[in-house]
């Protein structure tokens, strides 16, 4: 989600406004342009920066707390920022070495390499660390039947443990009938009975598309539906570490504020609901102030990894913080240890 610029930024304004964010991520302390002079920016004197601060904040980037104060970053300051400013670096090394020993002493089991991981995102970023995992589901296949409605469209019929599914699908069955659907339905009920929801991943899939050639395509068309049916279901809960890392946080010293916070994570349910949005991205999405939908995250960032083995989606990693949230740090961390876990869990499947 990028920032609507009233104008476009030019390169002496975008210099002012990530030595802006850098100093307030640092310090925690309104910025004034002597402040920007001397530590990024000394060929330009400070009346020069104070100016180009002026339209800075004319234009919605920054914002004067106080009179008399230096400037901080609004959350469009903070959007152009990671989206344009932001240059995440390589993990330290030494940070890297540290997330890598932090595993050598655990099992290979999900639950114990999750709880490793939780604790390291919140050593290493002082933030709050939160998981997104799928909860476990008993959800089985039982039969999958078609039926030709007309020449676009048809009905999918899947009994599963839990009940019944009646899917509309829009299919060009121009050249299939009743007969053909029916031939599909047996095989799919065949191959499929007795499955679950989580093991129908892409490679089993691919195979049953080579069942009948003839009817790849529409087949693959189906699984599809049925794969995104099944999982659409699943629910997840969230994990949390490290919620004593808000109270260190100046932005979280109202009370009421925190209050409401801490119920959010003891209502699972809905934050799962509002973290599982952001598994819907490849990488790692960051959410800023308003842009979280519930009310006690509009004054803090989120941001979110989802996690995925050779064969299946595990959830995701994250991190929730202030808004005065160092980024760059956040990002690599989070994306070095999503890799380790990746890693872990493709050894533990494969020793299944």
């Amino acid at each position: 989600m990028s920032a609507k610029l009233p104008f476009e930024l030019d390169d002496r304004k975008r210099h002012i406004l990530a030595a802006i964010v850098r100093e307030y991520l640092s310090e925690a302390e309104p910025v004034g342009s002597r402040n920007i002079w001397r530590k990024y920016i000394t060929d330009l004197s400070p009346a020069t920066i104070r100016n180009e601060m002026a339209d800075l904040e004319d234009a919605g980037f920054i914002t004067q707390p106080h009179t008399s104060a230096g400037r901080i970053p609004t959350e469009m300051g903070y959007r152009f920022y990671v989206d344009h400013l932001m240059t995440p670096s390589p993990i330290n090394p030494n940070q890297h070495r540290q997330i890598l020993v932090s595993y050598r002493r655990i099992h290979r089991d999900t639950e114990e390499i999750l709880n490793k991981t939780m604790e390291v995102i919140t050593s290493l970023t002082d933030y709050t660390a939160v998981a997104i995992v799928p909860m476990p589901t008993t959800k089985y296949i039982k039969i999958v039947q078609m039926v030709l409605l007309n020449v676009r469209q048809s009905m999918l019929i899947l009994l599963t443990s839990s009940g019944t599914d009646n899917i509309v699908l829009n299919l060009n069955t121009e050249n299939v009938d009743q007969d053909h659907l029916n031939q599909i339905s047996s095989l799919l009920t065949h191959k499929l009975s007795g499955i679950a929801a989580e093991t129908l991943d892409q490679v089993f899939l691919a195979h049953l598309t080579d069942e009948m050639p003839r009817y790849r395509s529409l087949i693959g068309q189906v699984l599809t539906e049925i794969r995104r049916k099944l999982q659409s279901a699943q629910k997840h809960k969230v994990m949390a570490s490290g919620l004593s890392n808000l109270l260190k946080q100046p932005e979280f010293n109202d009370s009421q504020q925190l209050k409401e916070l801490l119920e959010l994570f003891e209502h699972d349910q809905l934050l799962s609901q509002i973290l599982h949005d952001f598994l819907r991205s490849k990488g790692i999405t960051i959410k800023i102030g308003r842009e979280n939908k519930l009310r006690p995250m509009q004054n803090m960032s989120v941001v979110v990894r989802p996690i995925h083995t050779q064969h299946n989606a595990l959830g995701g990693l994250g991190v929730m913080g202030p808004m005065r949230m160092s980024y760059d740090k956040v990002t690599r961390i989070l994306e070095d240890v999503s890799n380790t876990v990746e890693g872990l869990m493709n050894e533990e499947e494969e020793e299944e």
